[in-house]
């Protein structure tokens, strides 16, 4: 009778199996990110220029608003449509740039989606970040309107200071 041998032999990896790999899935990849980076940098570059200085902060409050628009009635704190309703209000405050608006409206449907597919009942957990998003955007708000409610008044003032400047001329 003969007797069938079943050792196992390991053959160790080599720097020819590494570089199979690195060719057929970690290269392309990597090509791929370089390329998104590349254009991602160039968009926000062309972006930039146009920007007010609080924008990135605009941007965070849509999320925010879109995370609480679907959490807030998932925990019972609220009805559906109230955070929307906010998000029209800053809507309208960015201005009729279609670009801007657009951008707004994708970080918050961007959040909105994300949470719908995380969150599926009010956990703990989904309590303690509806309590955070709620501080975050009171802080982002009040930074805003310290920050950049001189900037706002100066725009609006300039313009209101130039006719009292030509009607104490023509008085004259």
């Amino acid at each position: 009778m003969q007797r069938l041998c079943r050792t196992r032999v390991e053959v160790p990896l080599t720097s020819r199996h590494f570089g199979a790999m690195f060719r057929e899935t970690i290269r392309p990849a990597l090509i791929a990110l370089v390329c998104c980076v590349c254009l991602s940098v160039s968009a926000a570059s062309a972006q930039s220029d146009e920007q007010p200085p609080f924008e990135d902060d605009l941007l965070r409050l849509a999320e925010i608003i879109g995370a609480l628009e679907y959490l807030h009635p998932l925990c019972a704190r609220q009805k559906t449509g109230v955070w929307k309703a906010e998000m029209a209000n800053l809507l309208d405050s960015v201005g009729a740039d279609p670009a801007r608006r657009a951008r707004h409206i994708a970080h918050y449907n961007q959040a909105y989606a994300r949470f719908t597919q995380l969150h599926r009942s009010c956990t703990e957990v989904t309590t303690k970040i509806v309590d955070i998003y709620e501080k975050e955007a009171i802080v982002l708000t009040r930074q805003m309107a310290n920050e950049f409610r001189p900037l706002v008044q100066q725009e609006v003032l300039e313009p209101v200071q130039a006719e009292d400047d030509v009607d104490a001329n023509s008085a004259n």
